[in-house]
């Protein structure tokens, strides 16, 4: 669950210098997807987001093509709605 040491500092930044902000959350397939979700939620609380939310889905860790979807899916009932790819399956 990393979070960017510089997160408060580049938003506050960003917004000053009145730029589009957007947040994104780098999603494990091995870690639990509620909590991950929950851990995004809690991490950008408070901040606005100007662009769409978006899962960051790059590595499989060895689950099929379905369960990554299911895992995806499960993140993204908590409200995100774009889900961002990048997979060798």
């Amino acid at each position: 669950n990393f979070v960017d040491k510089k997160l408060n500092q580049n938003y506050s930044r960003a917004k000053a210098q009145g730029l589009k902000i957007g947040f994104y959350h780098y999603f494990r397939p091995s870690l639990d997807s509620k909590a991950q979700a929950r851990h995004f939620a809690n991490t950008i609380s408070g901040k606005v987001s100007d662009c769409k939310l978006a899962l960051d889905l790059e590595v499989a860790d060895n689950f099929s093509k379905s369960a990554l979807t299911d895992k995806a899916l499960k993140f993204n009932r908590f409200r995100y709605s774009c889900i961002y790819l990048h997979l060798f399956c």
